[in-house]
């Protein structure tokens, strides 16, 4: 199953304890042998109320799904938790402990005292150097700002860490857009960048 060039981004839950329950970008529940290649996934506020055992975020594989590529994918995970005082969001929440064939050249921006890049092998990986050692993966990731137009608009703008930051995959050769895909390639759904966000004008008589 291939899982490719999507935008994903307004998702917003009122939290429970299941974590099947809540809200995430991609979820994978069973099976094995998924592609997930050049995601944009951004989550700035995602929750409503929150227990301590709450969690939400990009990615989700349960503890059954193997054999996983997930290459050239941002996820952005920046929603703060306002009043709340428990509760986590990830970029990539794993119960299982070894789901991975390949998992490499994506990005994972997350901000946020609660929140987390991952969770692998029943612990929280707070960064992204936690992550690469928990997991064995993501030699190439990086964690920085995306760069998104705004929080609707996921094309990168001129300057993003996205740009030609990823690795070629054979067979995935366009863009959301239908652009042709460079090599090395960005990482997202979008190869290129631009100013696609009008400004918000307003005047007084």
């Amino acid at each position: 199953v291939d899982i490719s060039n999507n935008i994903i981004y307004g998702l917003k839950g009122h939290g429970s304890g299941s974590a099947t329950n809540n809200t995430w970008g991609i979820m994978l529940l069973d099976g094995g042998g998924y592609n997930i290649y050049f995601n944009s996934i951004n989550i700035p506020d995602n929750r409503t109320s929150t227990g301590s055992s709450d969690v939400q975020g990009g990615l989700y594989i349960a503890s059954t799904v193997t054999n996983l590529n997930v290459r050239n994918n941002v996820i952005s995970v920046t929603g703060a938790p306002g009043n709340l005082t428990s509760g986590s969001m990830y970029a990539v929440y794993s119960l299982a402990t070894s789901p991975f064939t390949t998992s490499n050249y994506n990005s994972y921006y997350v901000t946020g005292s609660l929140n987390r890049v991952g969770f692998i092998s029943s612990t929280a990986q707070a960064t992204l150097t936690a992550w690469q050692t928990a997991s064995g993966q993501d030699a190439n990731s990086i964690s920085s700002d995306p760069l998104f137009n705004s929080n609707t608009v996921l094309a990168p703008v001129t300057g993003s860490p996205l740009l030609a930051a990823g690795v070629q995959i054979s067979g995935f050769t366009t863009d959301y857009v239908g652009a042709n895909r460079n090599n090395p390639p960005s990482i997202g759904a979008y190869e290129n960048a631009g100013d696609y966000a009008p400004p918000t004008i307003s005047y007084t008589n």
